[in-house]
């Protein structure tokens, strides 16, 4: 099933197996045509609709002035790298902002098929998304910007109709 538009940003989800009350299928995000995730997966989707009706029904500051005007790297170092730590577990810098983890990053929305992405979402201060990702493989910082919302806007249509499948 898809939510939303593939072009702009859409969550595309696949129900495929009921298991002693574990509901398994696929998810994947679309940003400006970019499929993130990994399809092959078979995630656990009650852990996803609880991690998608969290985000958008908890109003979460995602806004940072000293963000603005900084290309997709800068922020990616900013709010990525220094917050997760090294393999010799310390942390790569000293984060420059408040709660970067709970504010910015949302791969976990995905649970194990964004496991190979890092996902950030900041907003503008007009309140446009902007969503930068990589992938684990390659590194290479990608960016969409969307209208106000419009992430929470196709999860919470995505919720609907994974609530409707897991409780029937």
């Amino acid at each position: 099933m898809l939510f939303g538009d593939k072009k702009l940003f859409a969550i595309e989800c696949e129900l495929t197996e009921w298991l002693d009350g574990w509901v398994f299928g696929h998810i994947l995000f679309w940003l400006c045509g970019n499929a993130v995730g990994n399809w092959e997966d078979s995630t656990d989707l009650k852990g996803c609709l609880n991690w998608l009706k969290k985000f958008t029904n908890e109003v979460c500051n995602r806004f940072e002035g000293a963000l603005e005007g900084l290309d997709k790297e800068s922020v990616f170092k900013l709010l990525y790298d220094s917050v997760m730590f090294t393999e010799g577990g310390d942390i790569k810098e000293k984060p420059k902002f408040d709660d970067i983890f709970s504010r910015f990053h949302i791969s976990h929305l995905g649970m194990s098929s964004f496991e190979q992405f890092d996902i950030l979402l900041i907003e503008q201060p007009n309140g446009e998304q902007r969503c930068l990702w990589r992938c684990a493989r390659n590194k290479d910082v990608q960016e969409c910007y969307l209208p106000r919302e419009e992430m929470q806007r196709v999860a919470k249509l995505c919720c609907a109709w994974l609530e409707a499948k897991v409780n029937s």
